[in-house]
């Protein structure tokens, strides 16, 4: 019995390892999808990134003027809670130094979501870039508290990730089908979803699946060693 409860245990103990690291690579996965199409139309130059499509949708009227006037900062919200998830993930990198090169290149987006205004610090209270702002320094605010939860079990960081991954995923996925539609209408063409939005969905909630299958383990881990 002994014998058959640390094999179990020491399964346990590697597939956590395994899973984690796939999940990093997904929520890269995830990143890479930020920047790539997700409305792909030439009609208009209209092929935009997840970034680009936050600000490109305001040539709608029912965003300028309309219903969907807080769907860009809600794509922006998802693309920094994205950030953020990755950014906690990263916490699982044993060298310090290779965890925080790698956190600077995912907080890139949080550049590009910032308002482009020179007293950008100013804007928190702004009627025009207010909201975007705050959404901004959600993700820089996040990367920074990153730093805390390295201190956390891995469970608790499991738990956090893929709370913000499913947020993030759906959050995502809901903006872009809601602003499709009337960019549809406007230029009068089908518009079908772009690789971008497809891995930045798909990163998301494969990672999702692996922090559940990690907190599993985890305890599968803990119920072995209970009864060794």
């Amino acid at each position: 019995m002994r014998l058959n409860g640390s094999r179990k245990s020491q399964g346990a103990r590697t597939d956590p390892l395994r899973l984690d690291r796939i999940a990093l690579l997904a929520l890269w996965l995830t990143w890479v999808g930020m920047w790539g199409a997700w409305i792909p139309h030439h009609t208009a130059s209209l092929t935009q990134n997840a970034i680009y499509l936050a600000e490109w949708s305001d040539v709608l009227l029912e965003v300028r003027a309309g219903p969907l006037a807080g769907v860009p900062n809600l794509l922006r919200l998802a693309l920094a809670l994205a950030v953020v998830g990755l950014a906690i993930a990263l916490g699982s990198v044993r060298q310090v130094w290779l965890r925080w090169v790698l956190r600077g290149l995912s907080s890139l987006p949080g550049l590009v979501l910032l308002p482009p205004y020179p007293q950008v610090l100013s804007l928190w209270h702004s009627d025009v870039y207010g909201v975007r702002f705050v959404v901004a320094m959600v993700l820089w605010a996040g990367l920074v508290a990153s730093a805390l939860t390295d201190l956390l079990p891995p469970r608790v960081r499991s738990s956090l990730v893929g709370v913000l991954s499913v947020v993030a995923a759906g959050l995502g996925g809901w903006s872009f089908l809601i602003l499709r539609r009337p960019f549809e209408v406007r230029y009068a063409h089908s518009i079908s979803a772009g690789w971008g939005v497809l891995a930045f969905v798909f990163g998301l909630m494969v990672a999702a699946l692996l922090q559940v299958a990690m907190l599993r383990c985890a305890r599968w881990d803990s119920a072995s060693g209970s009864q060794v």
